[in-house]
């Protein structure tokens, strides 16, 4: 298991995880993001040209987190993967001026 901070203004795009080698892929296996900002803000999550999520929304103030759920000899089970050599980014979709700050963990899976 992998570990990165997240943390990015309005309008921006957040490494969540950079991007693997060899025909690997970027397994996200949790995340949580707070909204900091006095303001909603919207997120997905992407790989290369590829959206993995749908907007996610965040009132001012508030918070979202989700988890791959169990764990297995090979890994965890993950909430979705990356493409192959490409890493993941957290795409802020909101137009207002707000922060968004929070941890995710990640694999590096074939």
């Amino acid at each position: 298991m992998q570990y990165k901070s997240i943390e990015g203004a309005a309008a921006s795009s957040i490494d969540v995880a950079p991007a693997p080698s060899g025909g690997t892929k970027v397994r996200l296996v949790s995340y949580v993001v707070a909204n900091s900002g006095a303001s909603a803000a919207s997120f997905r999550f992407k790989s290369g040209a590829t959206y993995l999520s749908g907007a996610l929304s965040i009132p001012a103030g508030g918070f979202i987190s989700a988890s791959g759920g169990e764990s297995y000899p090979g890994g965890a089970a993950g909430l979705f993967e990356g493409l192959a050599d490409s890493g993941v980014v957290l795409e802020m979709t909101t137009g207002q001026a707000t922060s968004l700050g929070g941890h995710c963990t990640y694999q590096i899976v074939n």
